[in-house]
């Protein structure tokens, strides 16, 4: 049991930091996402810029600390945002495209190494 609440402990340590950080590195990029829509999109008005920060979240007016919160709340709801680089894909939907794939390919990576070992386990035992 205590193994388990190590294991947990470690898991949802990990959890944190991937998500702090995947807060922070946009962030701390020069520019912003919307900047680079803008870009890409020239028939844009500028007035769509501002609709864009709101959808995208980009240039909220609170303190790091404010955004933070309001990012895990967000995360916390299932709600992982628009992907700026498939615009306007929400980001769940290209998560549920992908799980099938990586179900699949982690099963089987599993199975493999679970053979594997059982293999080389039991080849220690006899041997």
């Amino acid at each position: 049991m205590r193994f388990l609440l190590r294991r947990l402990g470690f898991y949802l340590i990990a959890l944190f930091a991937a998500v702090t950080v995947n807060f922070f590195i946009p962030r701390l990029m020069p520019g912003n996402v919307v900047e680079n829509l803008m870009s890409k999109y020239p028939n844009l008005k500028p007035s769509a810029q501002h609709a864009l920060d709101v959808l995208l979240g980009v240039g909220h007016n609170g303190s790091i600390a404010h955004q933070y919160l309001l990012y895990l709340g967000q995360l916390a709801h299932g709600n992982f945002g628009i992907d700026p680089l498939q615009f306007p894909t929400p980001v769940i939907d290209i998560i549920k495209s992908a799980l099938p794939w990586t179900v699949i390919l982690v099963g089987t990576a599993t199975i493999i190494s679970w053979l594997l070992m059982r293999q080389t386990s039991d080849r220690r035992v006899s041997g």
